[in-house]
Parts: C-alpha cells; structure tokens; sequence
C-alpha cells in the first residue's frame, strides 16, 4: 500500500498548531526588534574586538536557529531550518576559533591566503552576516505566526480522498527519476572520458581542470533537481534507479572534493521526504550533522591531494575543522566591503539579478549576447576576473546590488520562499516545487545568482513536462 508509506503524520492538533503560531509570533516580533537594535547600534557592534563579535553572531545563530525550528512543525528537519544551518556553516564557520581560542583565526589561514583577512573587515562581514541571518529567521516568523498553518500534514483519509493525485505524483518521480538518471550517467561519462576509468582517484583542482570545458553546470542542475523529484516516492522502480545513480555519483565525487555538489542534492530531496512522512527525531538529526562533518573535513584533507596520494592515517575527523573550511563564503562578503565599502565603487543597484534573466530570453530569441566570461554583470564572472574562483555567496550579492537593504531584502524572501512553501499541504505538485524552490536557493548559498534563472526555468520545464504526462495518462484511462 504505497500511499499508506507517504505519510503517517495526522493533521496537527489544536494545540501543537498553537505552539508553533506562538513561537512564530516569538521570532518574528523577537527578530525585528533585533534587527532594528542591530542597525542602531552598528558603531558599537563594530568597535567590539573580534572574539566577542564571533561569540554575539554564533549564539544569536543559536537563538535564532532554535526559534525556526520551533516555528514549524517538522522542527529541525523541515527545510527553512536546514537552509537556515547551510547559511550559518558556510558563512560563520572561520567564526568559531575566534570565538574559542582568544580571536584566533584558523590555523590553516596561516600563509598566502591571509591576504584577504583583517579583524575590522571579519567583524565588518559578521556583521552584515547577522543581518542577513535575523532577516531571513523574522521573515520565517512571520509566515509561521500569520499563516493559517505552519506544516499540516494530511491523514489517511485526505489521502484516499486525493488518490487521483498518484498519477500526478508516479509522472513527477518518472521524470525527476529519469532526470538524475541521465545526469549522473552523464557525468560519469565526462569524468571517465577525461580523467580515466579512475577518476575519483584525483584531486579537486585537477577534476576542474579537467571538466572545464565542458557543460558540468547543466549535469549538477540534473542531479539536484532530479533527487528533488524522485523523494516524493522513493518505491517506485525509476525512483529506486535514481537513487542508484545518486548514491553512484556521492561515493565518486565526495573523494574529489565536490562538497556542495554532493550536498545540495541531499538537503533539496530531504526537503521534500520529510513533508510526506513522519519526522525523525531530534537525535538523529544531530547523528546525521556530525556524521556530515567528519566526512567534510575528510574530504577536505583529501581534495587537494587526492585519494591516490592520500595515506589513511593523514586524514584527521574533525567536526570544527570541518565547520572552519566551509566558512569560506565570509571571503566573498569581505570582497563586496572592499570594492563598495572601502573603495566607493558604486552599488549593481539590481544589475546581478537582472542580467541573468536579459541573457536567458536573449538566448531563447537567438539574439547575440555578451560572452557570460567577461559579462561582469553576473558576479561570478566579476569575482573570476577580479580575485579568482572563490565561489558567490547569496549575503554578497545582496550586499554587491544594494547594500544593507539587499542583504535584508534577499533574506527575507528566502526565508519567505522557504517557510511558505513548507506549510501548504503535500500535494504532488507543491512538492515538485518546493523541490525545485530549496534547489535554487541552496544553489545561492555559495554561488552567485547567474544560474539562478536558467535553473529555475528548467525546473518549471520539467514539472509542466510531468503534469502533461498525467494528464495524457488520465485521458488514455477515460
């Protein structure tokens, strides 16, 4: 009985309901007098030494990560926090020495990379960070204060009554299944064709170097949107094919170094699990988080090498350090301060958001455009040319179009996104898209909004593509 394995969650109880208004309503009022407090303030905060400016930002992402959870009613592991937790390890993870160790940063910053690094221009960036985090986390309480709801799920009952939803919900599977399917083959095919039948065997920079010149974007647009789709039924055939592919794909590439690349796949189809089916507990997410980290920083201590020349007893399992690489992002905000903070270059005043979707119409209607190389209107061509490839970071391209405000405004509509999408009911279609919702903004947490559009689109593509299965299907049987 595969509809019975889709949920056994009843329709949420008066009072749980009431709980998580309250909390919401918490958050939200708790979040703007924060946020208002912190824009005051902001000469204080500034002139605060480093250890104690990482200290206020990591327990102000404690608060406010234990409000989201508390708002929504699949807790800690519906999407908005998991999002919330992306934001945090990849943007105040070169916070946590300081805040241990006296204001010390990371050891492995010692060298060539401290270029980049100052304490005023880190406290700067925790800054900015924290009204980006408060903004996205008020906007979440917001939603879960005032909405009718915050994550009912359907009984049995509701879902006999939309049993004419299996149709919808096989064609989506068929179609995300036979989409991660094809995109790992693919990317198999690049890798093997390239690097040798032992390809998982090099390092990082040689997989880039090897795959540069090839459509890889369009391969990971793929797997993750692909694993999205397929988690509404993971018993269908396709489904369980897919899920082959994917775990294919994690085993080989997670050796190189391909971090967010594995890990954005995971986080988009456990974004859609969990809202049609019982919610694990508590314990278990923290398993899963530390099991993920201690992976993280042996990937990291293998990348730069490669599994090939790496001996096991060099790789070290540390969660912090973990933590500490993938707070890299905070470099790519420490850029935007110096090019409009420091140096007074004028804001994109929106440029960045738009120019993706100029190019992508103009592409569509044949018309020339502006190699996307050297179109510095896409931030990760003007971070390329400008500093090198250190990926994007969705706080920086707020800060890059607007300042404060788009930092504000992008976090708040991606915490509005997130939340709004995981609190309508479990229905196939609002599934497909809040798949193809927590891809496009996992994808901004470390990389510029250039793909943003041509992602999207192609997500659409695809869920239209299976409502038009469904309904050929439903026409045949009538």
């Amino acid at each position: 009985m595969r509809l019975q394995t889709r949920t056994t969650h009843s329709i949420l109880p008066d009072e749980v309901l009431s709980r998580t208004k309250l909390h919401g309503a918490v958050l939200a009022h708790l979040g703007s007098a924060t946020l208002i407090c912190l824009l005051v303030l902001a000469p204080v905060f500034e002139q605060a030494p480093i250890q104690t400016v990482a200290i206020i930002s990591l327990l102000l992402a404690g608060a406010l990560g234990y409000l989201v959870a508390k708002s929504l009613s699949d807790g800690v592991w519906s999407f908005p926090f998991l999002y919330f937790l992306i934001l945090c390890l990849f943007h105040l993870g070169l916070f946590v020495s300081p805040a241990l160790d006296n204001g010390r940063m990371a050891s492995f910053l010692d060298g060539t990379w401290t270029g980049w690094y100052s304490d005023p221009v880190m406290i700067r960036a925790a800054y900015l960070i924290d009204l980006g985090l408060l903004s996205y986390a008020t906007a979440i309480g917001f939603v879960a204060w005032l909405s009718s709801n915050s994550g009912t799920k359907m009984r049995p009952s509701e879902l006999q009554e939309h049993s004419s939803d299996r149709s919808m919900r096989d064609a989506i599977v068929d179609v995300g299944g036979l989409t991660l399917s094809v995109a790992v083959a693919s990317w198999l095919f690049v890798c093997y064709t390239q690097l040798g039948p032992l390809f998982f065997l090099n390092s990082y920079g040689e997989y880039l170097e090897a795959t540069s010149g090839n459509s890889v974007g369009i391969i990971y647009f793929g797997i993750t949107i692909g694993s999205a789709l397929i988690a509404q039924d993971t018993t269908r055939l396709i489904s369980r094919t897919g899920l082959v592919f994917l775990f294919a794909f994690l085993l080989l590439a997670l050796p190189m170094g391909l971090r967010s690349e594995s890990l954005f796949p995971l986080i988009a189809a456990l974004a859609v699990f969990i809202r049609c089916r019982k919610t694990p507990s508590f314990a278990s997410m923290v398993v899963c988080v530390l099991i993920g980290l201690v992976a993280i920083s042996a990937v990291q201590q293998v990348r730069s090498q490669g599994l090939g020349d790496t001996s096991l007893h060099e790789v070290s399992a540390s969660p912090i350090k973990a933590i500490e690489e993938m707070g890299y992002s905070a470099r790519v905000i420490v850029t935007t301060i110096g090019w409009h903070e420091a140096a007074h270059e004028p804001y994109m005043a929106g440029a960045t958001y738009a120019a993706p979707l100029e190019r992508g119409l103009a592409g569509i209607l044949g018309l020339p455009r502006e190699d996307a190389e050297t179109d510095f209107r896409l931030m990760n061509a003007e971070i390329a040319h400008r500093v090198g490839p250190i990926g994007g970071s969705i706080i920086a391209e707020g800060h890059h179009n607007f300042g404060i405000p788009g930092i504000l405004l992008a976090l708040a509509l991606a915490g509005f996104l997130a939340s709004r999408l995981c609190i309508i009911p479990p229905r196939p279609v609002p599934l497909a898209f809040l798949g193809v919702a927590a891809s496009l903004l996992l994808m901004h947490v470390r990389n510029s909004f250039a793909p943003i559009f041509a992602w999207g689109t192609g997500g659409v593509a695809l869920i239209l593509l299976a409502i038009g299965l469904s309904w050929l299907k439903g026409r045949k049987v009538h």
